[in-house]
């Protein structure tokens, strides 16, 4: 949902006559001049930019589905949005992630996964058409390199442009 913008006149000083005579305004209504503009400002701000910045707080895309699997070795996972998946097995020898072709705009899915003393190989399908950037830990120029014995959150999501991956491993 994009934003109104705001439409008020700003310029109501400017465009005021440089002498009192030709303002044709009594001092009152001259001193009332300067008040508009802010008093436009907050009603905007009151009465239109806070009551859609509310709206879009209340549709922010947050994780409804936890999955845990802390048995399979070789788990795959096709991603589904406001589902957060769960792969805790220490024998884990590849785990296979896919994003699905279709995404919606608020897409947002993250993956926990534990990496065993000897890494795990790791893939990636990515069918979504759009470019997967990775980034955060153990990412080198958008590569990730995964580091045994270390536990994982990535949380991939649509930004309208790219599919993002953000890691942050501990």
């Amino acid at each position: 949902m994009a934003l109104t913008k705001p439409t008020m006149d700003v310029d109501v000083i400017t465009v005021l006559a440089t002498t009192s005579a030709d303002r044709g305004l009594t001092e009152s209504q001259f001193k009332a001049k300067f008040d508009e503009t802010p008093a436009a400002i907050k009603t905007y701000l009151n009465d239109t930019l806070t009551t859609e910045v509310d709206t879009l707080g209340g549709t922010k895309a947050t994780i409804t589905t936890i999955t845990t699997d802390s048995t399979s070795t070789t788990p795959t996972q096709t991603l589904a949005s406001n589902n957060e998946y769960r792969f805790t097995d220490d024998a884990i020898t590849t785990l296979g992630i896919t994003i699905p072709a279709s995404l919606a705009t608020d897409f947002i899915s993250s993956v926990v996964w534990r990496n065993p003393a000897s890494t795990a190989a790791l893939t990636v399908t990515n069918s979504s058409g759009l470019t997967l950037k990775n980034s955060g830990d153990d990412t080198s120029s958008g590569t990730f390199t995964p580091v045994v014995s270390k536990t994982y959150n990535m949380v991939y999501f649509n930004d309208g442009v790219n599919i993002n991956c953000v890691i942050r491993g501990v």
